[in-house]
């Protein structure tokens, strides 16, 4: 018999190669899907994964000199703090508005719904009609999401010195990725004349598993077409805005404290994993040598004290450098702690009559809800 050509052994290789794959793969194939059940694997989903959300105070008040008064953020709130703007003009004018950026603490990917903005302001002069309409835009890009009335047909006017609180319905908000890069403009003129109107709430409401509302952390008053940047003081440090207190003593005092209302936008059902605050401050004058502890409450509970009369959490005597604390909070581990929180801040002065400056009162909380 006459060997085989060189092509022909090349190609019974290859058929013997190929049977041999075949039938290795066939057995793992088969294998495989004769596995019914693996009761070793586990898989869980959420509805919001672990995650750290970060959100500030916005309700302050300031007992430094032991006589408390309300400092919150005059558009976070209805109450007796209102913000006077500029002088507007008797039309609507593109150059002519004021200008919302919203705080960015909702947990990603969640669908929003009935989301609103709240808009409460007055004209200052009784006799005056004041007519507004609004846009909702990107923060990050500046784009235009979506218009709420117009020039020729406005949202809403108010005559007369008594607030109007208008809530607006922004369906074109619908996922908590946009509530999250959230700027509102807002143009507004006065038909009797170029004066100014006082704002009382700002703000931009929803329901994300849980009622939320979402504080401005800087706004911007175009009213007479310049741009003058209003940030919330004590939202982000750096930014040139700060709160001072009043004077404190030169020993602790059970009296003399500033108080931080913090929201932590937490909803209802979730696990509270951890909580940290981050605390910018610095002496009001330079050689004054300001010293802190602090408490946090659960609403008017006493959840956890850091620091104490005899244990300060820090000190600094600059009027010009900032010290920044970054404190873990143990004692916040449910939703009501995270969203009732209150830091009960108590500080003393080396020399009398000297207060602080608080440039920043941030939380982190950390939680995912099954």
């Amino acid at each position: 018999m006459r060997a085989p050509s060189s092509s022909l052994r090349i190609a019974l290789l290859a058929l013997l190669v190929a049977g041999l794959l075949g039938g290795g793969t066939s057995a793992v194939y088969a294998a495989f899907f004769s596995t019914t059940a693996n009761p070793t694997s586990n898989f869980s989903a959420k509805r919001i994964f672990p995650g750290t959300r970060t959100t500030s105070a916005w309700s302050v008040s300031d007992a430094a000199d032991a006589s408390a008064a309300d400092v919150s953020d005059p558009l976070a709130y209805v109450d007796a703090i209102a913000k006077t703007t500029k002088s507007w003009a008797t039309s609507f004018s593109a150059t002519r508005y004021l200008e919302f950026d919203l705080v960015a603490s909702r947990a990603a990917g969640l669908a929003v719904s009935s989301p609103t903005f709240d808009f409460r302001f007055r004209p200052t002069t009784a006799t005056d009609t004041v007519c507004f309409y609004f846009e909702v835009r990107s923060i990050s890009s500046g784009s235009l999401i979506n218009t709420y009335g117009s020039s020729g047909s406005p949202v809403q006017c108010v005559t007369g010195a008594s607030y109007t609180t208008v809530s607006t319905p922004i369906p074109a908000i619908s996922t908590t990725d946009l509530m999250n890069d959230l700027r509102v403009r807002t143009y507004v003129r006065n038909n009797t004349g170029a004066r100014s109107i006082q704002v009382d709430l700002a703000t931009v409401s929803g329901s994300a598993y849980d009622a939320f509302t979402l504080y401005p952390v800087l706004h911007v008053d175009r009213a007479d077409g310049t741009v003058q940047t209003n940030p919330w003081s004590l939202a982000t440090a750096g930014d040139g805005v700060d709160h001072g207190t009043g004077n404190w003593a030169t020993s602790y005092n059970a009296s003399r404290y500033v108080t931080f209302g913090v929201d932590g936008f937490v909803p209802s059902g979730a696990t509270v994993t951890g909580a940290t605050l981050t605390h910018a401050y610095r002496s009001a004058r330079n050689g004054s040598n300001i010293c802190y502890y602090f408490e946090v409450y659960d609403g008017a509970t006493l959840v956890g004290s850091h620091g104490s009369t005899s244990s300060d959490v820090s000190c600094n005597s600059s009027n010009s450098t900032w010290v920044t604390d970054t404190v873990s909070l143990p004692e916040v581990t449910s939703v009501s702690r995270a969203n009732n929180m209150v830091i009960k801040l108590y500080a003393k002065s080396s020399n009398p009559a000297r207060g602080s400056e608080h440039d920043l009162v941030e939380v982190d909380v950390d939680y995912y809800l099954d």
